[in-house]
Parts: structure tokens; C-alpha cells; sequence
């Protein structure tokens, strides 16, 4: 090292190498570490100070050899001889995200990030909370390993219940983020490459691959007919709280809905606002999901459901002497300001309900036994399955659905036709890995 702080070559100062001095402090301050040796290195205008926790001055000297030869490969690398914390490597990296999305996609949501949700609810919590990483330099391999067997054992316990363990394939989504937390330490050279942890990648388990379950078409033309009786007749049931009346008719059209644009239930169809939804074009804009924000084409049948909506909220509107908003919910109660959460619990309650012989003259149709296996989630299964068999492009699918070619092909290769399949496993082959 070179251009060494001349202010620096002092009687208190002893030299240890070029650039690097250790010295005791005794400052009345500081009670915790009087006595304590620290090392001071300095180098084009940078300086880095630590204390080398010993009161041995050969201890000392050791150890600041030692840093001398870290802060000089750091050098050599053109690296900052600083030494970051991982807290500050987070807070910096959601900075720099949280600015790329605002200038790239601004109608993304930042809060449903998904790099910005695991950063603070997994890595900001283990590496900097439980195991206090105030020097990057220091993660390792067995750190990585400790993170994994914390999120898989040790997480298990959630408000006094028990919690299912992550799956791979949510351990595969960290392992992006964390790659990108790496990717952005190396760029502002707060790490050395050759320091960098592996993060294995994490293999599916056959017990984590459950089929999917999706409604046959009979079953669908039943669950159709059911939802309009169910939604005709609760609407005109006083006895019925006013809620209950209309979610029987929003679960008609939330029914309809799904099939027909495979969209994922939960913040994609939640978060859906009017000023989302293009009439004249006949799209839909998906901005809150798992993956970036898409525009998907509106099918005949849905645009059909979102004009009934569409005409229903301002006929309110217009009785209240309101106006309907662009900022306004699609999937929301009348008098209601934030989107219903989930459809789920209605949804299981309709099957139940129209599945009895003792409640219903004709039960739902061809279903399995097992109603529990049946969940809003199926709605965008009978999407896939009823395109795949009508031969619509795989493509458009992919697009409306908001998957790639992989995870399309490992859900639905038992029900697509040969020539489908062949096609998708040739994109499989010519797949460029995602970059974050």
C-alpha cells in the first residue's frame, strides 16, 4: 500500500504494515474498549479503523497482519478496503430496487416485491439479527447451511402452530435474491467474488409435486349453473345479511372470471383496480404478482363479467351521488373501500353447500370426493387444462397466466397434446436462466 496518512506516523501509532498501524485507546468514551487494542489503515483517501479485541500487543500485531493481507487483496481487486455490514448491504440494495422498479415499471407495487419481502422477513432477520454479520467478508458456506436448517426447522413455530416447512421451491426463490444481494455487493465492491457463499440450488421432493386439481368440463357447466341458481335466489333471500347477498352474486361472476382469464386468485385478482381494465382494447393489466407486471387480453366471456360489474358499481355510484374512480376496486362490496381478501372460504362453503343431496335437489357433477382438494386455485387450472384441450396457442396461455415455459410444461405435460409438449420442450432447451 502507498500514500500512507502522514498525520497518522505518531508515537501512539505503531506501524505494522504500509498503511496499517495499531494503537490503544484509552479515551474515557470509549469504557467499553479502553485498553483494547484497534488497527487504523489508511490508503487513496480511504480509511478503515476496528478493533482487534486483545490487550496482547503480539496478539495485536498479529491480527493486523492478517487484515493487512485481507485490505491488500481487497486492493489488488480494486475493492473498497471498507468493510460493510450485511444490514447496510440490504438497505442499499432495496434503495437501488426500489428505484428500478419506480423508473422501469411504476405501476408495480413495491410493498408485494418479492426481493423486498424476503430481505426483510428472512435474510435482514437471520444474518443480521441472529448471527449480528457486521463484516460481509465473514459469510461463508456453513452460515448458508445454518440459514437453510433456521428456515427449515427452526421457523416451524408460528404463533404457538405449527408451521409447514418451506418448500424447494420457495428456498429456489430466496436463492434469487440472495444471488442478487451477492451480485450487487461485488458490483459496489463491498466483497470479493472468491468470498462469495454457494447457495445450492434445492431439489424438488416428490412428496412437494402435488397434481393439480382442475374441474372437467361437466364439472365447470355444473359449478356454472349452480353459481347463477345460488346467486338468483340468495339475492332475494332477506333473511340474508346484506354481505352474504352479494357475495352470492360476486362469487357468480368471480367464478366466470377466473376461467376465463387464468389469472392467479389472491393480490393479482385482489389488487385489480378500473383504471386496470381497457374496454376499448380488451385488455387487463396485471400489476400486483408473483411474476412482473403483464397486460393479458380479455376473452369475451370475462369482458362480459367486468361490463356487468362495471355497470352495477356506477348505477350505485350514481344512487349515492358518487363517482366511480379509476382508483376503485373491481373486487370489493358496494359501500365497501378496500378489495375482499379471499374468495376461498365462500367458495369452499359453495361447494359444500351445492355438493349435498340433502340441501341441494341436484348436487354438482362429477367432482371428486375429496372436496378439499378444490380451491380457487382450480379456477386457473380449468383455464389451462379447457385451453389445452380447445388447442389454443401455448403461448397465449403462458401470457394470460403469467408462467414461463418450464413450470407450464412440469403442471400440465399429462393432459397436452404430443405436438404442444415437443414444442415447449424445445423453448426448455434454448431457455436463457433469469436474470435479476
Amino acid at each position: 500500500m502507498s500514500n500512507s496518512s502522514n498525520a497518522r506516523q505518531k508515537n501512539k501509532y505503531e506501524f505494522v504494515a504500509d498503511g496499517v498501524y495499531i494503537f490503544k485507546r484509552f479515551d474515557k468514551k470509549y469504557v467499553d474498549s479502553r485498553g483494547l487494542y484497534q488497527l487504523y489503515a489508511y490508503y487513496d483517501g480511504q480509511n478503515y479503523r476496528r478493533s482487534l479485541k486483545t490487550v496482547d500487543r503480539a496478539i495485536a500485531l498479529e491480527r493486523a497482519f492478517e487484515e493487512f493481507q485481507k485490505i491488500r487483496k481487497r486492493i489488488l481487486l480494486g475493492q473498497s478496503i471498507k468493510r460493510t455490514s450485511f444490514e447496510f448491504l440490504c438497505d442499499e440494495y432495496l434503495k437501488a430496487r426500489k428505484a428500478l422498479i419506480s423508473k422501469k415499471t411504476p405501476e408495480q407495487d413495491w410493498v408485494s416485491d418479492y426481493h423486498r419481502l424476503i430481505v426483510e422477513a428472512y435474510y435482514r432477520r437471520y444474518f443480521q439479527k441472529e448471527m449480528k454479520l457486521n463484516d460481509l467478508s465473514k459469510l461463508s458456506d456453513l452460515m448458508v447451511d445454518d440459514y437453510l436448517n433456521w428456515r427449515r426447522y427452526d421457523q416451524k413455530f408460528k404463533k404457538g402452530k405449527l408451521k409447514a416447512p418451506p418448500t424447494a421451491k420457495t428456498l429456489n426463490r430466496e436463492r434469487v435474491v440472495f444471488i442478487a444481494l451477492m451480485d450487487f455487493a461485488i458490483k459496489k465492491q463491498w466483497i470479493i467474488p472468491d468470498d462469495v457463499p454457494k447457495f445450492p440450488w434445492q431439489k424438488q421432493l416428490p412428496s412437494e409435486d402435488k397434481p393439480f386439481t382442475a374441474f372437467s368440463r361437466l364439472a365447470y357447466n355444473s359449478l356454472r349453473a349452480h353459481s347463477r341458481w345460488a346467486s338468483y335466489y340468495d339475492q332475494k333471500n332477506t333473511a340474508l345479511q346484506k354481505e352474504d347477498r352479494e357475495m352470492a352474486y360476486l362469487l357468480k361472476e368471480y367464478i366466470l372470471f377466473m376461467v376465463n382469464t387464468g389469472i392467479r386468485p389472491g393480490k393479482e385478482t385482489r389488487d385489480i383496480k378500473w383504471g386496470h381494465v381497457n374496454f376499448s382494447n380488451k385488455t387487463l393489466l396485471i400489476v400486483r404478482g408473483k411474476t412482473r407486471p403483464r397486460t393479458i387480453p380479455l376473452f369475451p366471456t370475462a369482458q362480459e363479467v367486468l361490463l356487468r360489474m362495471h355497470k352495477r358499481a356506477s348505477a350505485h355510484c350514481l344512487e349515492n351521488d358518487k363517482k366511480l374512480h379509476s382508483d376503485d376496486y373491481v373486487w370489493k362490496y358496494l359501500d365497501a373501500c378496500e378489495p375482499i381478501y379471499s374468495f376461498a372460504k365462500p367458495f369452499k362453503a359453495f361447494l359444500k353447500r351445492h355438493s349435498d343431496p340433502k340441501k341441494v335437489k341436484t348436487p354438482l357433477k362429477d367432482l371428486k370426493s375429496d372436496l378439499s382438494s378444490y380451491s380457487p386455485y382450480s379456477l386457473r387450472h380449468t383455464f389451462a387444462t379447457m385451453g389445452i384441450e380447445r388447442e389454443v396457442s401455448a403461448d397465449l396461455l403462458m401470457k394470460c397466466m403469467g408462467t414461463g415455459p418450464r413450470p407450464f410444461h412440469n403442471s400440465y405435460n399429462q393432459v397436452m397434446p404430443e405436438s404442444v409438449r415437443n414444442q415447449l420442450l424445445k423453448g426448455l432447451i434454448t431457455e436463457k436462466p433469469t436474470q435479476v
